[in-house]
């Protein structure tokens, strides 16, 4: 795992948030928009911060750029009825996976079992967010679950490829991150 110094904390911290906050304030791609990293920023953070003293931090930063996004960029706010309250256990599950991939090593079968633990807690996640806006929007009473889950499906592949690609970014960098820091000399072994 790498270890994080104060400032290396504030530029990672600082970078992770404004991934979400350049990621987040749309809700489909174009091709002037990323695709959302939020799932991935919250994996992430949730890896090289530890515990969960940031988690309601990046919650409310998520709900300030949708915020802004609604009132300032001109976005919808369907979305936002009381099922938009399931996404802190969305963010959560990721939040979650990131503190157990802690206990992964760098090594090729640790980065197999990260892979596997993110692809997990993302398709979790999206099944908690959509279960949440169908079971809270009141959008969806005549329509059964099966019918919604059927319609929803077809964005799992986008919602899991963002995450996924983003989280191995993520991932790459820290394990460069961490082989250069095992690569050089410990300077107290020099004097």
């Amino acid at each position: 795992m790498v270890k994080l110094t104060g400032s290396s904390k504030f530029w990672i911290g600082g970078g992770l948030l404004l991934l979400l906050i350049a990621t987040r304030g749309h809700h489909f791609n174009s091709p002037v928009n990323l695709g959302d990293a939020t799932l991935a920023v919250f994996f992430l953070t949730a890896l090289l911060f530890g515990g969960w003293v940031v988690f309601p931090l990046l919650i409310v930063a998520a709900g300030v750029v949708d915020y802004s996004a609604i009132h300032f960029g001109g976005v919808s706010d369907w979305c936002v009825t009381p099922g938009y309250l399931m996404l802190i256990p969305t963010y959560a599950t990721l939040w979650g996976a990131g503190l157990l991939a802690r206990h992964f090593s760098w090594s090729g079968r640790g980065a197999l079992q990260a892979g596997l633990l993110i692809t997990g807690a993302t398709v979790t996640a999206f099944a908690v967010s959509n279960a949440g806006f169908y079971l809270f929007s009141n959008y969806f009473n005549d329509m059964s679950l099966i019918e919604y889950a059927s319609r929803v499906s077809r964005y799992l592949p986008g919602y899991l490829a963002y995450t996924l690609l983003y989280s191995t970014v993520g991932l790459g960098l820290g394990a460069l991150l961490q082989s250069g820091a095992e690569s050089r000399p410990n300077a107290s072994a020099q004097n």
